[in-house]
């Protein structure tokens, strides 16, 4: 995962788990990055996709992580984008 870091940012369905993520590993707001803003859409096809799996995708603490008006599209890895790992909380892909 740490090679892939250097082909773009780390993009996550939203916003919510952002915090998370910056904090776990120690990143600067610019390189943690929701695939619901669509300003970030030419960011988020490379790099790193983090896609929340397990107790964390129906955590109270998060509310429906997937809301109503996000395309649902958000919550599954991108084209090109292949798998290279996971946990009990999240899976992750990348793409260069």
């Amino acid at each position: 995962m740490a090679a892939a870091r250097h082909c773009g940012p780390i993009a996550l369905p939203n916003q919510k788990v952002i915090p998370d993520i910056r904090w776990e590993f120690d990143l600067p707001e610019s390189a943690v990055i929701a695939r619901s803003d669509a300003k970030q859409a030419k960011r988020a096809t490379r790099g790193i996709e983090i896609e929340v799996i397990g107790p964390l995708f129906n955590h109270p603490a998060y509310g429906p992580l997937i809301q109503q008006n996000d395309n649902p599209l958000i919550a599954v890895p991108g084209p090109g984008f292949r798998y290279i790992t996971h946990n009990r909380m999240y899976a992750a892909y990348e793409r260069c």
